[in-house]
């Protein structure tokens, strides 16, 4: 068989999660290139620039939390998590940080009222001015403003991309002995073009997981990949569960919430069709006169079908990472 150019072998008939299972552990034997390249991909991933920073995360969604937690303890940076912001304005008033990655909607007391009263703070003590990075799936002029007045400086999308997130360390960091530059906020106003990570309509036909996505990371994070789909698969049935009660509770405010939280959580994983449905109720949810009505009861249910697919296809998934490299049989 390997011979012939096959990486695998599947006897038919074929089951679907052995499928997907299969295409998991052959993607990173066919990635372009020859073992040397793709060896030297990995290399590079690994060789970030480093930054001595004492980083405040505060994100309550534990999917988008193991992301960056990752991403940022590999540029050399120590992270503490808040999960929501009353959280992040204690541990600012208690400890020193070098840099916030504040998350713009969390429970309790949302990332814009936390920076307001991290500077008001700030001011009443004569402190530094800690960089505070605004975290949004969102990226519209309103949104934009809206942090800029609250007294954030930079922007970061989710769902976070590692090179994204050493460009705003470089962008603050570039040299530890000197102050970040007045012209650095200039970078909020031109880093919000349309969202990349917006995922775009499709049909119902598409598959539950975009390969492309699970591939990226795998290539050079495969461990983190696998932790990524168990706390998805433990998070995201409780975001669902939220959301059907808020449904059935015609709470247009929750619903907005669960579907916003989910929307960002499964393009991480790949599930960019569950991630569009989810932004489709959170934007017909955000209107303060929105009724939950039998449209987004419709939209719920979506949302509850198609997870049932992500979750089989992440399992899937994960049962061929946990299997390793695909062995053929010749």
């Amino acid at each position: 068989v390997r011979r012939e150019g096959f990486v695998a072998l599947l006897s038919k008939p074929v089951k679907s999660d052995e499928l997907v299972a299969t295409v998991a552990r052959a993607v990173d034997k066919e990635q372009p290139g020859s073992d040397q390249e793709r060896r030297a991909r990995q290399q590079q991933a690994t060789e970030r620039r480093k930054f001595a920073a004492a980083v405040l995360l505060a994100e309550d969604n534990p999917v988008n939390s193991e992301v960056a937690r990752e991403y940022l303890s590999i540029l050399g940076c120590t992270v503490t998590v808040a999960e929501n912001g009353v959280e992040a304005l204690r541990l600012v008033t208690q400890q020193p940080f070098d840099l916030v990655l504040m998350d713009c909607q969390m429970p309790e007391m949302d990332g814009l009222t936390a920076t307001r009263r991290i500077r008001a703070h700030q001011s009443d003590k004569g402190l530094p001015r800690i960089p505070i990075i605004a975290v949004t799936a969102n990226a519209i002029e309103e949104d934009r403003l809206a942090c800029l007045e609250a007294g954030m400086d930079d922007y970061v999308r989710k769902p976070f991309a590692e090179e994204a997130l050493e460009q705003v360390m470089l962008r603050w960091f570039k040299d530890r002995n000197e102050a970040p530059p007045a012209a650095a906020a200039a970078a909020l106003p031109g880093s919000m073009p349309g969202d990349a990570s917006t995922p775009v309509a499709a049909p119902p036909s598409q598959p539950a997981l975009d390969m492309a996505v699970i591939d990226r990371m795998t290539m050079t994070h495969a461990k983190l990949m696998g932790r990524l789909i168990e706390t998805y698969l433990n998070y995201a049935p409780k975001a669902v569960a939220q959301m059907c009660d808020a449904g059935s509770a015609k709470n247009a405010i929750a619903l907005k919430t669960a579907a916003h939280s989910l929307k960002s959580s499964s393009a991480n994983v790949g599930a960019m069709l569950l991630s569009g449905h989810c932004r489709d109720l959170e934007a017909a949810m955000k209107a303060d006169t929105a009724e939950v009505d039998a449209a987004a009861a419709a939209m719920v249910g979506r949302i509850e079908a198609e997870y049932a697919r992500v979750a089989d296809a992440l399992r899937a998934v994960h049962a061929g990472l946990a299997a390793g490299p695909a062995k053929a049989v010749g």
